[in-house]
């Protein structure tokens, strides 16, 4: 009997890092902005609460090479962001069965999807707040859906206040997808041959310097009209930097493994609990959202 126990437990050891990589592969495939924002990430253990100092670098000019003469050398200045790491979000679920948790992928991604779905959408909801830090660029007009018009405007915006042309997203509301797909310039191939994706797989695509993504966490106030915040934005206006957790010492009896990749980092810890009589997994992710150039955004309003 205590031989079987032990096999099972040595089973179990593997679970973790199961977890943290379908984990993941999660993040990566269903977030929205936080793939695409600034992420900041190193090595380095935190603990909620902590500070973590990014840099933001100005002060470059083109200057003309006189012949004969030395190269002159700019007074880089880097600017300091303080992001605080204020954001300890987690799941904990029970698994009871451990042989069918390895036997069954369906099981072990319908647990992984269920519960690492609420963090993926409170980091995208906490990245999406960072809105109300936008005053500089606006364009649209609440309770009336969006048109090439918006687009269009918001590129102007971001081109004014000198956001770099690659690296541009625009994120927006279901509403305002299903508008722009009743567009004939979002699924003609008269206008785009490649519209026709559009048409098939309701893909928007890129379109006038964004490359736009839909997403069921945009900011939404008021009534009567409702305002829906969407958000066009260079990369570098917002930053994402998570830290890894600090893992449970040697006889604690937890089991824990750590994971990061594309600037998010997971821990995953189990261990069993006697009175439940199962393995307790909790997924859990410290990281901070902070706006870095707010001229680099631009909210559109419908």
């Amino acid at each position: 009997m205590a031989t079987g126990n032990l096999r099972k437990a040595d089973v179990a050891d593997g679970i973790p890092v199961i977890i943290a990589n379908a984990t993941l592969e999660y993040f990566k495939n269903n977030t929205v902005l936080a793939r695409l924002v600034r992420r900041d990430y190193d090595n380095e253990v935190a603990q909620a609460g902590d500070t973590v100092t990014i840099t933001k670098l100005t002060g470059l000019t083109v200057q003309n090479k006189a012949a004969g003469s030395d190269y002159a050398l700019d007074q880089l200045a880097t600017d300091k962001v303080d992001v605080t790491l204020d954001k300890h979000k987690y799941v904990s679920f029970l698994i009871e069965d451990v042989a069918k948790f390895l036997a069954k992928p369906d099981y072990q991604q319908a647990l992984i999807d269920e519960g690492v779905a609420k963090i993926a959408e409170q980091m995208d909801a906490d990245l999406m707040a960072l809105r109300s830090d936008v005053t500089t660029n606006s364009v649209g007009s609440a309770g009336v859906d969006m048109d090439a018009d918006d687009l269009v405007d918001a590129r102007k915006k971001l081109t004014t206040s000198k956001a770099p042309m690659a690296n541009r997203y625009a994120v927006i509301s279901a509403k305002d997808a299903a508008a722009l797909l009743k567009l004939e310039k979002f699924t003609s191939s008269n206008w785009n041959a490649e519209n026709g994706q559009a048409l098939v797989e309701a893909n928007l695509g890129r379109r006038y310097g964004f490359d736009l993504f839909e997403c069921q966490g945009v900011a939404e106030s008021g009534t009567s009209p409702l305002s829906t915040w969407n958000m066009a934005f260079h990369k570098n206006a917002f930053a994402l930097v998570t830290r890894p957790l600090g893992l449970p010492g040697d006889g604690s009896g937890v089991r824990a493994y750590y994971a990061n990749a594309d600037g998010v980092g997971l821990r995953v810890m189990m261990s069993y609990q006697h009175a439940k009589g199962g393995w307790m997994v909790t997924v859990d992710v410290l990281y901070g959202v902070k706006t870095v150039r707010e001229e680099l955004a631009c909210t559109i309003l419908t």
